[in-house]
């Protein structure tokens, strides 16, 4: 569908212009489609992708009266508003009341969207605010699906509360506190208590009051505090059915402790930079995926609880442990608590800890039914505990159980990857090298200091914007190409330098003067790449360096040995 999404945005003026043109006799289910694919493709750059273009249904409409009639039978289109905001005490402008108006009259009876942000005076600490906004969102409370509410949430709870027992639609609620103003947890807000379908809650920021919510009946929760609330606790002490729960932050200064609580459903916990008590004070009797992420260095207090919290839950199929750094021992002794694991992904640990992973503890395998191992790095530093020692343990982790050939009674590593996380791309060259063993040469430094001078020389070049045409009488240009054209290389001088990936790219800009002499010297370096892939463990996927088996069958594929010569991202 992406590759066939008409630009909305550019076809108004061509279509008044020729009204018989073959998009107007596109079918109306097709179009339909289009225009909502559109919504969900925004085109401008201030948009990210994956987000709403709200202009969309606006530039629909505008461009002919078939279109117009068609967005206008769409509710689809309108059902998301875009973001409210409302400054106290002003009063909104009659332009963004007409539209919000017309926005929720389009939307027929479909359940609505939208993110209401309340902006307020410091130390504002007036009553609700008499808002035309506000009162036209109130008035369709019955079709609240999804809501957002930021900003000054004391205020913002208070205007809203007439809405209390009459939301039966409601289904998500997140509630993210932008304010300083302190709110004692004496403070109640009961608007959302009723809500009979309400099962995923969000709060974010400090000073909630307590905000009721039909804690039984929650499926996910996800806290982004610095202290732990009173809305929290109570939801942690009753949410029976609840099945995804997320906490980042501390919550210890200043905060109410966190409950000791048996979540009896719950399958998925998620903590970043938490406290050591998330883990000691919480029951899980079906929990399957933890994951785990701390920037402390301080591991003291986190590993004991970590240790035993998963000698409570062993039947984990999934852990993300990322932690600045794996004593030795640590990850062997976990791993022997998880015997049903499928996906482990965590900061790749010392040699013996790998070594266990292939040869097991006192002739028992560990994580015999392990699919997916993701190691990382999460500091620039890190890439230099990928060396002489670990490599050859990754290498034989790979080979032993990642091909066909495996121990007996131990799964098939479907993937085994060293991902940089949180790292600069152009890293990714260095940490190829170093798990590859390639030595930095007299040949591959003098490629990389000509790929250095191909980069000064070709604006545009590292940026992947369009390349200017470079003169053919560039004499300092046709030198570089003269003396890459000219050196003896070897497939490891290339990868460690980077600089076939360099002349990949410009060998496909066909308006750069140099691009048949770039793809000529590919074609001589081309066989010594070809044949080195035989030699290859390792190749660059995304931000990750993935292990490949010898006797993977996509070595035999073009495409494929493609990917492992050439490094996407050439910088």
């Amino acid at each position: 569908m992406e590759d066939n999404v008409i630009d909305v945005h550019g076809v108004s003026s061509s279509i008044r212009a020729e009204e018989d043109s073959p998009i107007q006799r596109i079918p109306a289910e097709i179009l339909q489609e289009i225009f909502l694919d559109a919504h969900y493709t925004p085109y401008s750059p201030n948009i990210r992708a994956g987000e709403v273009d709200f202009k969309v249904p606006w530039t629909i409409a505008q461009v002919c009266a078939t279109w117009r009639d068609f967005s206008l039978c769409m509710p689809e289109l309108w059902r998301r508003l875009p973001k409210i905001i409302v400054d106290v005490p002003s009063h909104p402008a009659n332009i963004k009341v007409e539209a919000l108006e017309t926005r929720l009259a389009r939307s027929g009876t479909l359940p609505i969207i939208f993110s209401l942000q309340v902006k307020t005076p410091p130390n504002y600490r007036g009553g609700p605010p008499h808002n035309r906004l506000i009162d036209m969102i109130v008035n369709h409370a019955e079709k609240w699906q999804e809501v957002t509410i930021a900003g000054d949430i004391r205020t913002a709870l208070l205007a809203l509360s007439q809405a209390k027992g009459r939301v039966p639609l409601l289904k998500t609620l997140a509630i993210v506190n932008s304010s300083d103003i302190y709110i004692s947890n004496q403070v109640i807000f009961d608007v959302f208590e009723d809500a009979p379908l309400l099962c995923h809650a969000t709060f974010e920021g400090r000073f909630f009051g307590r905000v009721l919510l039909p804690s039984r009946q929650l499926v996910s929760l996800k806290c982004t505090c610095a202290v732990m609330s009173a809305s929290t606790q109570q939801i942690l002490t009753a949410a029976s059915l609840l099945q995804h729960l997320e906490i980042t932050g501390t919550m210890t200064s200043y905060g109410l402790a966190m409950p000791t609580t048996t979540l009896p459903v719950l399958t998925v916990l998620k903590i970043l930079n938490g406290s050591p008590t998330c883990l000691e004070r919480l029951t899980a009797p079906d929990l399957k995926v933890l994951d785990i992420q701390t920037q402390s260095h301080d591991r003291s207090p986190l590993l004991p609880s970590l240790i035993n919290f998963i000698e409570r839950h062993s039947c984990l199929i999934s852990l993300r442990l990322c932690i600045p750094t794996v004593e030795p021992g640590t990850l062997s002794h976990l791993l022997q608590l998880t015997p049903l694991l499928e996906n482990l992904e965590v900061t790749l640990p010392p040699k013996q800890d790998i070594e266990a992973l292939l040869y097991g503890i006192d002739n028992n395998p560990l994580v015999p039914s392990l699919k997916l191992c993701t190691f990382y790095l999460l500091s620039r530093a890190a890439i230099y505990t990928v060396d002489a020692i670990s490599v050859p343990a990754l290498n034989l982790l790979g080979a032993t159980r990642c091909g066909q050939t495996r121990p007996l009674h131990i799964n098939r590593l479907e993937s085994l990857d060293v991902n940089l996380i949180q790292h600069p791309s152009f890293q990714l060259a260095p940490l190829l090298r170093l798990l590859e063993g390639w030595d930095i040469s007299s040949t591959s430094a003098a490629l990389y200091r000509l790929k250095t001078d191909l980069s000064r020389l070709i604006p545009g070049l590292l940026t992947g914007s369009r390349l200017e045409a470079a003169p053919q009488d560039d004499e300092e240009l046709k030198r570089a190409f003269d003396a890459l054209g000219n050196l003896e290389v070897t497939a490891p001088d290339l990868h460690v330098s980077s600089i076939h990936s360099i002349l990949k790219y410009l060998s496909t800009a066909d308006e750069f003067a140099y691009s048949k002499r770039a793809r000529a010297i590919l074609e001589k370096w081309r066989p010594s790449l070809e044949d080195n892939i035989s030699d290859r463990h390792w190749m660059i996927q995304g931000s990750s360096a993935v292990y490949i088996p010898i006797d993977d069958a996509r070595r035999s594929c073009a495409g494929f040995r493609d990917e492992m010569i050439f490094v996407k991202d050439i910088r």
